[in-house]
């Protein structure tokens, strides 16, 4: 394939034969260094997987926290007089999620024997990709 020429000054190179260069790369390396990237690029799928899984849980439990402050600052904003809740106002749906209420009265006045003090607990729930999920968030509420 190639054959040794001797010039004048009795200097030996190696010249290819059939004008072949001998620069660049054989069609077995430019193969090997595909399958070590593709292997490279392969072995991370799982992470952007796992990325995005917790990417969407993430965004889900920003819903979720905002469905809270939403119920949250619905139950203060009609103050303390309105306690107990209604039955109709314990239960429901808020977009994608669904809450429940609470209350409970944690102290009495000893004088009046009136509640002063409840404890509001909102749970709300939703179906996420294993089944059903749910958060808690409790408050208090008391008479000034």
């Amino acid at each position: 394939m190639y054959k040794k020429i001797t010039n004048k000054s009795t200097v030996s190179f190696i010249k290819p034969i059939r004008g072949r260069s001998l620069t660049g790369f054989t069609l077995v390396e430019v193969i090997t260094a595909l399958v070590v990237f593709v292997i490279g690029v392969v072995s991370l799928f799982p992470l952007l997987s796992d990325s995005f899984k917790m990417l969407a849980d993430i965004e889900t439990k920003i819903d979720v926290a905002n469905v809270a402050r939403s119920k949250m600052a619905e139950i203060e904003t009609q103050g303390f007089n309105n306690l107990p809740l209604a039955a109709g106002e314990k239960t429901g749906t808020i977009g994608t999620y669904s809450f429940s209420v609470t209350d409970t009265p944690i102290a009495q006045d000893i004088v009046s024997n009136n509640d002063i003090l409840y404890e509001i607990q909102l749970i709300i729930s939703w179906q996420g990709r294993s089944g059903t999920k749910s958060e808690t968030f409790v408050t208090y509420i008391g008479k000034m």
